[in-house]
């Protein structure tokens, strides 16, 4: 009986860390492509500003993130 109580503990404790660890790497993965889409969407239309361009997606970034 206390082999049987054992088995579910260590069965439930490997659950709970397996089901955070998926939810943790979604939750990175969705953030990541989150980013990629936003800053495809948030290009600019012309590259005469060089690499100063994008600044607006950076800014919004900065904000989004420190939230």
């Amino acid at each position: 009986m206390a082999t049987l109580i054992g088995c579910q503990y260590y069965y439930l404790l490997f659950l709970l860390w397996f089901l955070s660890s998926l939810t943790f790497f979604l939750d990175t993965r969705f953030m990541f492509l989150r980013m990629k889409v936003l800053l495809f969407c948030n290009r600019p239309m012309s590259t005469s500003m060089g690499i100063h361009a994008d600044f607006p997606t950076r800014h919004m970034l900065a904000l989004a993130f420190h939230s």
